[in-house]
This record gives C-alpha cells, structure tokens and sequence, in this order.
C-alpha cells in the first residue's frame, strides 16, 4: 500500500543517513512525500536534509506542515525544538519543549531539552526542576543523571557532581561526555591522577576535543608534568592562536620547564589577546624577571597595579622587586598603594 512504501522509503532514508549517504538518504525521503504527502515522520527527514544546507527556514516550513498534519505529534515538536537551538534561538526552543510537556507532560526528553536551554543561560533553578521532572519519571536515567552532574559542576558542587557520575558510569561506562565531566570534576577536588587518566580516554577516542585537551593540560601542570603539558597543549598552538587560556597555559608549563624565554613568549601573545588580564600581565611579569629583563618587569607590574584596583598580587610582587633591588622609598611608596587597596 501506499502507506506501507512511504514508511519503507523513509525508513530507508533514515538508515542512508544513518550511513553517512546524506544525498541518498534525502532521496529517498522525497520518495516517501510523493507516496504517501501524509506520512509525518517523512517531513522530519526533509527538514533535516534542508538543515544540512542551511535552509532553516525551508526545514521549518516542513516541519510547520507536519504539525498541520498531526498536532499533536511530540516529535514534531521535539524536531522544532532541535532546528530552534540551531538557529541559536533559545525562546523559540523552549516554547517547542514546552509544546512537547502541553501533550505530553511527563516527556523525559522533552523536560532533559529544557534543563540544558536553562543551564546554558545560567538559570540553575529551573535546570533542577526540569531535571527532577525527568527523574521522577525515569530515575535511572543516565542523560538526567550526567544533566544533574553538570548542573552540580557548574554551581560548583563537586563533591554531588562525582558521586551523581559515578552512578552514571555504572550505567554506561564509555559515556564520554561523562567521562569528560567526571576528569573535570576530579581537578576541581584535586584528585589530578584521576582527571588525568579520565581525560585521557576521552582524548584518545576524540582527539580533536578542545575542553580535554586543556583539562588535561591543567591537570598535568597540577601533577608537576610540564612538558607532558606542552606536548597536550601542542595542537591548540598555532601561530595564529587566539585562545589566551591555552596561551597562559602554555606560558605557565614553560616556566616550570625552567624555559622562561619561551614561557614570556606564549605569554605575550596571550596579552595581546586579552590586554586587560591582570593575572595573565603579573604571569608576564614572572617570566620577564626570570629571562633576567627585569625593567620590562616592573614597568609591567607598576602599570598593572595601576590599572587594577582589585589586583594585590602585582602589588605584592612590584614591592618584593624593590625590596631586592634596594629601592626602599618606592616600595614604601608601593606599600601605601596596597595598603588602600586591601
């Protein structure tokens, strides 16, 4: 029947997909429209072919059609509330899962889409109800588990965070976006051999991924392992990088390489990526005292100080440096800076 062939041929596009044969896959869903133009599950492959080329107003439009079709069907919604947050339009999105929760109000997925568009904006309050909804109706389930460790890790409660992921590693042991979390959280609590060894499953089966690769870094730099650091670090520094949180990195391994020189190097560049960091000017400092320009030094301590009134540690190192170069009226006169300032 009709019916029937339309549901093989999208079947089949989703299998082509699933296959990486994206044009095949779109093919075939434009088989399964003209059989059956009643057939919903068909509009949700199309918009995604469409999606695939950026055509986001045409793979709205199909799914817009989808719900004329069957107004009540949760994934339509779901597949709004997906194409919404890829067009990076948070409202739009949440009012799709709400649509989900309006049919079917205990929809995990639904309430898990939610939680994560509230953390992302940093509403932690309503990230936990929609988690806790999400539990309450599927308790082990392993995505609102590793959601209510994240939203343990991002309010900093490390210790909740841990034991939430280790329920979520019994669950699915290569859980990778768990197994990140848990090598971050594990850092946070000072346990580097664990962040270490975590981090480092993850960047063997995902190279590429930027978050471990500078957890691991840190994590190395805490372990006293600079130059595996720098090694870790090594992708991430081309020259035309422009993360200043890899450069700081990558300047902080060099000074405990005992390679200063290079270790003021990487620290530059991260200033002129990011000139008004007071820790990242007094880390320069350091390493210009250590490759022996110990001017430059305080030129960049006095004008650091001066600029940042919430900063006493460039303070602390300008009034040292005069202490040891004998220049006691100026270190005096640092003191009375410092002593106003905390």
């Amino acid at each position: 029947s009709p019916k029937n062939l339309s549901k093989i041929q999208q079947l089949h596009g989703e299998a082509l997909l699933g296959l990486g044969h994206s044009k095949q896959g779109c093919v075939s869903f434009k088989q399964s429209a003209q059989t059956d133009p009643a057939y919903v599950p068909t509009y949700w492959g199309l918009a995604r072919c469409a999606a695939a080329t950026k055509d986001f107003d045409q793979a709205k439009a199909l799914l817009e059609q989808a719900l004329k079709l069957d107004a009540k069907n949760t994934d339509t919604w779901m597949w709004l509330g997906k194409l919404a947050q890829v067009r990076n339009d948070p409202k739009a999105a949440e009012a799709a899962y709400s649509g989900v929760l309006k049919i079917a109000p205990n929809h995990v997925d639904a309430h898990l889409s939610l939680a994560l568009l509230h953390l992302s904006a940093g509403k932690f309050d309503m990230a936990q109800t929609e988690i806790g909804a999400a539990l309450k109706t599927a308790p082990n389930h392993f995505r609102a588990k590793h959601l209510q460790a994240l939203l343990d890790y991002r309010q900093a409660k490390y210790v909740a965070a841990r034991d939430k992921l280790q329920e979520v590693l019994k669950l699915v042991p290569d859980h990778m976006p768990a197994v990140l979390l848990s090598g971050l959280v594990a850092y946070e609590l000072g346990n580097y051999e664990q962040a270490i060894r975590d981090l480092e499953k993850v960047l063997s089966k995902f190279p590429n991924s930027v978050h471990a690769r500078k957890g691991l870094a840190a994590a190395l730099l805490k372990a006293g392992q600079p130059d595996r650091a720098l090694d870790t670090l090594k992708p991430l520094l081309s020259a035309e990088s422009q993360d200043a949180t890899v450069l700081a990195m990558a300047g902080e391994a060099s000074m405990q390489a005992r390679k200063p020189e290079q270790a003021r190097d990487y620290l530059e560049k991260a200033k002129a990526v990011d000139p008004k960091n007071a820790a990242l000017r007094t880390a320069l400092s350091i390493s210009l005292m250590a490759a022996g320009d110990s001017a430059r030094a305080i030129t960049e301590l006095e004008s650091t100080s001066a600029e940042d009134p919430g900063q006493s540690v460039a303070d602390t190192l300008l009034i040292q440096t005069y202490l040891r170069n004998g220049q006691f009226d100026k270190a005096l006169a640092a003191i009375n800076v410092l002593e106003k300032k905390a």
